[in-house]
């Protein structure tokens, strides 16, 4: 019991400060972030681990440790709070290019080669690499706006420059804005293309496309990205009483 409560202890510093990490924007690229989500994923069995003992005991010895099923209960948190920002089983998928409207797909104004970016540090890691395909986003599609698309794209100029995302000035066309959009040390940017189409009741829809700057997995970061972009453009529309 004291090997397990001093080794869950050590991994649930670490965790705690992975979770704070993400929730803060501060997410590390390929391949710190395999490591990173392995602590996550221990530290939580540890908690399971735990917990299964516990109860054990308290069946076979009659006796309840309090202290110690909170400790194997928060020994679990780090990942449960991971999970809620995107659920464990779409990090888990082999992605890298994430669009809400995979149909359309959202067009980049560079080619996919000229916007890989790997480092000497990432060639040792070959086997780790992926192949490229874009991937639907699990739980966000097309986001309608009543207003028309020259208003909806100031405000996403506004929402971009917000998140600190610099804008590619050079693939702005009168219906989509590309970005590098990333984590703030994070390694590896990725490319963000945001499209808007007027429909015929004056209104816009809005698409966006996050893709990596490398051929791994991005353990969902793509998808967190579309969503605090949304997220951030919604809350820019409310402010201008647009919806």
């Amino acid at each position: 019991m004291k090997v397990l409560t001093l080794s869950a202890l050590l991994l649930l510093l670490f965790a705690f400060v992975i979770a704070l990490v993400e929730t803060a924007n501060l997410a590390p690229a390929f391949p710190v972030v395999s490591f990173v989500y392995a602590i996550l994923i221990l530290t939580f069995f540890v908690g399971i681990f735990g917990l299964s003992m516990s109860v054990i005991r308290c069946v076979v010895l009659r006796r309840f440790y309090i202290v110690f099923v909170m400790f194997m209960l928060l020994c679990m948190a780090p990942m449960i709070s991971v999970h809620h920002m995107v659920p464990v089983q779409y990090r888990l998928s082999l992605t890298n290019d994430v669009t809400t409207d995979s149909a359309e797909t959202p067009q980049f104004y560079n080619s996919l080669s000229s916007r890989r970016a790997i480092s000497r540090q990432l060639q040792n890691f070959e086997i780790f690499r992926i192949q490229h395909r874009v991937t639907q986003h699990p739980y966000l599609g097309t986001t309608h706006f009543s207003s028309n698309c020259r208003r909806i794209l100031r405000i996403i100029v506004s929402s971009l420059s917000y998140r600190g995302w610099p804008i590619n000035f050079s693939a702005i066309s009168d219906s989509s804005i590309e970005a590098s959009a990333s984590f703030f040390f994070a390694n590896s940017s990725s490319d963000m293309t945001i499209r808007t189409i007027d429909t015929l009741r004056g209104g816009c829809n809005v698409d966006v496309r996050s893709s990596s700057r490398n051929d791994f997995a991005d353990w969902g970061h793509n998808i967190l990205l579309i969503d605090r972009f949304i997220s951030t453009l919604k809350q820019m529309c409310r402010r201008q009483n647009v919806v």
